[in-house]
């Protein structure tokens, strides 16, 4: 389907917003796969030339909110040229606004300090049956992974656990600065935990209903990563656009 743009574009915004997506084509056709994302500052740009950006890169499928005492917040919104991201970074008193280029926005890489998990009470729960040997797993896979390895996945949804091992699950985890949302088929939500490398990750069917939950211990999960291919794809799609932007 073609991008649309508002009746009322000038020609100024029109070439303005060009310029902008011939600089982020020049990233992609140089963007190695592993490497970190790139930025495209859109601050110096005035409001008409944005509103012909909104318009033709529009919302993709993945979003974010990142908060928390340790870093900057903001909000990030995928555009619908996946690995192609609109990052809005609150950094004092003035936003930041900008386009990310890369597998995945700087924003969601781990920041905070490593946290110690908490130690287990004492006396638990009588309910309270698995929780105890996943916490244990979780603490020492975490305190092995290093970047570059492959993640290590705990499939809560395999095991039986009481409300108590729930319970006890969460609390020991705690919930961390970014909390990720991967619209397809269902949803999948992501949630960063207060272990550094260890996120939430759970998937839901189109009626949201929750078909895996799962603790995975990585810098960031791979569902939330533009894969190689896409970047790829989007390259040849944002060519496209740019072409038809001159036509227009």
């Amino acid at each position: 389907m073609a991008p649309t743009l508002r009746e009322r574009c000038d020609a100024r915004a029109l070439g303005g917003a060009r310029g902008v997506l011939r600089s982020v084509l020049g990233v992609l056709a140089a963007y190695e796969p592993g490497t970190p994302s790139e930025a495209i500052d859109l601050t110096p740009y005035d409001r008409a030339t944005l509103r012909v950006l909104n318009d033709v890169l529009g919302e993709g499928e993945v979003s974010a909110r990142v908060d928390g005492a340790q870093r900057s917040g903001g909000l990030i919104q995928e555009t619908v040229f996946t690995g192609l991201w609109r990052v809005v970074e609150r950094n004092g008193a003035r936003p930041v606004d900008r386009l990310e280029i890369g597998a995945a926005p700087a924003m969601l890489a781990p920041k905070d300090p490593a946290q110690p998990m908490m130690p287990l009470p004492d006396m638990l729960p009588l309910d309270v049956m698995n929780a105890p040997s996943i916490l244990s797993e979780v603490r020492d896979s975490a305190a092995r992974w290093r970047a570059g390895h492959a993640p290590h996945i705990v499939n809560l949804t395999l095991l039986p656990l009481s409300p108590g091992d729930q319970q006890l699950i969460d609390a020991v985890l705690g919930e961390g600065a970014v909390q990720i949302l991967s619209r397809g088929y269902g949803n999948c939500r992501v949630g960063s935990t207060a272990i550094a490398n260890c996120w939430r990750v759970a998937y839901f069917n189109s009626q949201d209903m929750l078909i895996l939950n799962t603790i995975e211990i990585i810098d960031l999960p791979e569902v939330v990563r533009a894969a190689p291919e896409d970047l790829a794809d989007s390259r040849e799609r944002l060519t496209q656009l740019i072409d038809w932007m001159g036509e227009a």
